[in-house]
């Protein structure tokens, strides 16, 4: 089970049985059921150059300290500097998996995720993400600020990793988190092992608990349909399939 110590930067759902959706293409789905694996993309990795930056808005944030509590100015700019550099050097070496917060499919999502008809969508919940996640795995809600115009406050680096620019807010996004530079608190040895420059970690995950339903981009043929179904029970998993009611036509 995930880490459920409580840690500040992580916040859940307010129902943590809410509905989570992670979409992909028709090979992600088969990778997936055949490593058994939810698969971790490292944070500098995922295309937005923003993710887990430093905002500049921040340098409100220190000019704000200064004016208030003053203090020596080499001092400050070395603890930003310090700060600034832990930043970029934990981006490297965060990993995330990212899901879907809706209680219904999202044609947004279809739509950035699925580019062809071959693509699927599997519905889980907050609670079963979690608990099917090993310990030194954190689950908490993406939050979305202006960059120009909301600070971070530093002192947490794991914060960099848990926002993201406001015009990203459609993602309604929930993440999971793999820190490689935490350790253990009982062995104090890393609980994390990663090759330098490793662009992913896959973590195994028991997909019959995890997944509830799985469901075929709207308005892909019958045979594409059926052939997740095939699939899906040659990996060994029972699960619904369901067409996408995105594409359904109205009544009149």
């Amino acid at each position: 089970m995930s880490d459920e110590s409580g840690h500040p930067s992580f916040e859940l759902p307010p129902d943590t049985a809410a509905k989570i959706w992670r979409y992909m293409d028709f090979t992600k789905f088969v990778a997936m059921l055949d490593s058994a694996a939810l698969f971790f993309c490292r944070v500098d990795l995922l295309g937005d150059p923003f993710e887990g930056s430093v905002p500049r808005a921040n340098e409100d944030y220190w000019k704000a300290l200064r004016e208030e509590h003053g203090g020596d100015e080499a001092i400050l700019q070395s603890n930003k500097a310090f700060l600034g550099n832990m930043a970029r050097f934990s981006r490297q070496r965060t990993y995330v998996n990212c899901w879907h917060v809706n209680e219904h499919e999202s044609a947004a999502m279809w739509q950035l995720h699925s580019r062809e008809d071959a693509s699927i969508a599997i519905q889980s919940r907050c609670l079963l993400l979690q608990q099917c996640l090993p310990a030194h795995v954190s689950v908490g809600l993406v939050r979305y600020t202006d960059y120009d115009k909301e600070p971070i406050p530093p002192f947490n680096i794991l914060d960099y990793c848990l926002h993201k620019r406001k015009s990203f807010e459609h993602e309604r996004e929930l993440r999971a988190l793999i820190w490689t530079l935490e350790a253990d608190a009982k062995t104090r040895e890393p609980a994390w092992t990663v090759e330098p420059g490793q662009p992913g970690i896959l973590v195994p995950v028991n997909l019959a608990t995890l997944i509830e339903t799985i469901y075929v981009a709207p308005g892909c043929p019958l045979w594409f349909e059926e052939l997740v179904g095939k699939v899906t029970r040659r990996f060994g998993l029972s699960l619904p399939v369901k067409r996408s009611k995105i594409a359904d036509r109205p009544m009149l």
